[in-house]
């Protein structure tokens, strides 16, 4: 709590210091979507060419088979995925000029190798995406865009389940594919999209809109990561204030990694020796009575860039609900998971400004109704019904043209906590990443290091980039994983891997 207090205190102190920009765009706003140059960092911001995540008033980042499903809280999934907030140092051939060809597309080689026991290799994966956008009017245009990829890696090594093979082998999928209507004050995106509520670097704790794939927990980069849904999202300009709603008719929650995946979670702690029985999870249908829905107003007041939004949805995480009972053919006891999706309400504020070189962030999100796990077997269902608080402060700081920085202090708090909850009641996070610039931005070291104060555990994330022309990218990394086991990073202690990936964009 001290290292937060000094960055309130710091907040404060430049609150009203003059904004360096007079249109609120900070030197670190990157040129083009992520999907569409193939995310080159660890995660995605928003762009400028039309395509980005909804949800921007000013481009600082707010924009675009089931397993086990994640029994983490959202909130440490948030901690553990920073994103790069100086994405695409290096020149590329859409960032020099607007794209003359509706078409643009990228293929990628990713190649991961564990390098702890069992070493072996845990992906071989090529991934193309192709997107196809045009203006049809001054009020309209669209946009239809798919990914898909093959991993090689299930034909290379047969230490994997078939469920899991299944899963993760191949796939190919709709991405962004929407109409764009604008007419004066008034905008409409009508499909398949993403938004994008936030004004953290790239985390997700604000980020409730949309369903994500975990699968590779939060190694990808954001825009792979986050789940294009089937919405409507209305804005209109009202003076300074930007007024938007979002309706989801089609529901959709985010994947986990199966059991015996590479990244699969683990389930809430159980006494030693205790039978485990987990069924599948259960979805609401998509019917017009169950769909989500949410608003957010956005503003500009003294430099701060403000938007308090409000959702109601279904949680896109499951509820663990737990039954305890004895094994008749074994005399054991035996605890039966029914995972299940509830409805959960999440009230946001998010606030950020630019003081060169310094950019502020703050965000805070009150979410209500949410199941927490208890530790005890004698409480029903095993879950307690709590309000929970969740609160970030970001500092990005950008001391030379050869190197910016960012930290930032996550809290969460859950209310009225009860002493059997398995999450503590106050659960602290910080975050470090360090982003150089070499040879004129054709080689980008950087390093990334999470950690949980309290579960003590960690995620380092060492990265060098080199752009040897302007649409090639070559990626070599290590992602370390220690602490405690059963802490959201040290459950992936026996993971560490080192990978490399190669692409090429159009």
């Amino acid at each position: 709590m001290p290292s937060l207090f000094l960055l309130v205190l710091l907040i404060a102190t430049l609150a009203f210091a003059p904004v360096a920009r007079a249109d609120g765009r900070t030197p670190l706003t990157p040129a083009l979507s992520p999907e569409e140059r193939g995310g080159s960092s660890w995660h995605s911001s928003s762009a400028d060419n039309g395509d980005h995540p909804r949800g921007s008033l000013s481009p600082l980042g707010r924009g675009e088979g089931e397993g086990p499903r994640n029994p983490l809280p959202e909130a440490l999934l948030a901690q553990a995925a920073v994103e790069d907030p100086f994405a695409d140092i290096a020149k590329t051939a859409a960032a020099k000029a607007p794209r003359k060809s509706p078409l643009s597309f990228w293929i990628r080689e990713e190649a991961a190798y564990r390098t702890t026991s069992p070493e072996d290799w845990s992906k071989i994966k090529t991934v193309g995406y192709l997107s196809v956008s045009q203006r049809l009017s001054e009020a309209i245009k669209f946009k239809v865009s798919g990914r898909g990829y093959y991993d090689a890696v299930f034909d290379a090594v047969d230490t994997y389940p078939k469920a899991v093979k299944d899963d993760q082998q191949k796939e190919a999928d709709l991405r962004e594919t929407f109409v764009d209507v604008s007419l004066g004050d008034f905008d409409a995106r009508l499909g398949k999209q993403t938004v994008v509520w936030g004004e953290a670097v790239g985390l997700f704790f604000a980020d409730v809109v949309n369903a994500k794939d975990l699968r590779e927990f939060v190694l990808p980069d954001f825009d792979y990561i986050r789940t294009p849904q089937w919405m409507a999202d209305l804005s209109y300009q009202i003076g300074p204030v930007r007024v938007e709603a979002v309706w989801i008719p089609v529901l959709d929650f985010n994947r986990f990694a199966k059991t015996g995946g590479e990244f699969a979670y683990a389930l809430p702690p159980l006494p030693a020796g205790t039978e485990v029985v987990l069924n599948d999870t259960k979805e609401p249908d998509n019917k017009t009575k169950n769909s989500d829905g949410g608003g957010r107003l956005s503003f500009l007041v003294s430099g701060w860039d403000i938007g308090l939004f409000h959702f109601y949805a279904w949680d896109r995480f499951p509820t663990y609900f737990r039954t305890v009972d004895v094994n008749p053919a074994t005399g054991g006891p035996r605890v039966t998971f029914d995972p299940e999706h509830t409805r959960i309400k999440q009230t946001g504020l998010t606030v950020s400004k630019s003081v060169d070189p310094v950019v502020l962030r703050a965000e805070f999100v009150y979410a209500q109704d949410r199941y927490f796990p208890v530790s005890d077997l004698t409480t029903p269902r095993g879950v307690l019904k709590k309000d929970s608080l969740d609160a970030l402060i970001g500092l990005s700081y950008t001391p030379s043209r050869y190197l910016d920085t960012n930290i930032q202090i996550f809290e969460r708090v859950i209310l009225s906590h009860e002493d059997n909850l398995v999450d503590p009641k106050y659960d602290s996070s910080a975050s470090l990443q360090l982003v150089g610039r070499l040879l004129d931005g054709k080689v980008k070291p950087e390093i990334l290091g999470i950690t949980s104060l309290r579960r003590n555990d960690h995620m380092v994330r060492p990265r060098i980039s080199y752009f040897p022309a302007d649409s090639w990218r070559l990626t070599l990394g290590y992602d370390l994983f220690g602490g405690v086991e059963t802490g959201l990073f040290g459950q992936f202690g026996t993971k560490d891997r080192v990978y490399a990936e190669v692409q090429y964009t159009y």
